[in-house]
């Protein structure tokens, strides 16, 4: 059997060249798909904080999808701002490409930036702008994460030179919806301590209730020689 890396790379087959091989195969790679989309599920769960969770959920869709790069964007109202890209972590907000570019993101989701959208961008010899000549990507789709029945409160960006295949939109959703949820619990979430911190918690609590029991009145007795004799004899 042909063997597999665990978690890099992006899921797409060519399924005419699956069915080629035999059934087999095809049953395998959907296998393989499912396992690394519910460990990645697993990873977005333990995510301890929003930091956290959207530089694991930009480099690991960029590689499950294929994409060659990918940005993860917040929304209010109207206006959509980069936070994060994959591999860098970082954005820089006064360069003169990223506002272009959520620029463009703006105009191509309009009102709606809870649905998903292709973007085509104008880029190389035939951008009218410095900007879009300098960018390398001309194919862009926009992947919100959110949860049904709320505002959208970000997106997703993946950034290639041709669209991405069907399936891997797919996958791209589903991963970015169960980023939306988690998102959602973590403000909500008790910190977790560390061993020190909780072993320092645990002493500091045996030692006052040491206090408290101390304050409780015990009654005292005492053993005496005695004699039992007949009231009246």
């Amino acid at each position: 059997m042909q063997q597999r890396q665990a978690r890099f790379g992006p899921v797409t087959v060519d399924p005419a060249a699956a069915l080629a091989d035999g059934p087999a195969l095809v049953q395998d790679v959907a296998v393989f798909a499912l396992r690394r989309l519910l460990h990645l599920e697993a990873e977005i769960r333990r995510c301890t904080s929003l930091e956290e969770l959207n530089a694991l959920l930009v480099n690991e869709v960029r590689r499950v999808t294929g994409a060659r790069h990918a940005y993860v964007a917040e929304v209010a109202g109207r206006h959509v701002r980069l936070t994060g890209a994959s591999g860098s972590g970082g954005v820089d907000r006064d360069a003169p490409s990223v506002r272009w570019l959520e620029a463009r993101i703006v105009e191509a989701i309009g009102g709606a930036p809870a649905r998903q959208a292709p973007i085509v961008l104008q880029v190389g010899a035939a951008a009218t702008s410095e900007e879009g000549r300098a960018y390398p990507f001309s194919h862009l789709c926009w992947l919100p994460t959110y949860v049904a029945g709320k505002d959208c409160q970000g997106g997703v960006i993946l950034a290639g030179e041709t669209p991405l295949p069907d399936d891997a939109i797919t996958l791209g959703l589903r991963i970015a919806e169960t980023a939306a949820h988690a998102a959602r619990i973590l403000p909500h979430r008790a910190p977790r301590l560390s061993g020190s911190r909780l072993r320092l918690r645990l002493t500091l609590g045996a030692g006052l209730l040491a206090l408290l029991a101390m304050a409780i009145p015990v009654p005292m007795s005492a053993l005496a020689p005695m004699e039992v004799a007949p009231r009246n004899a």
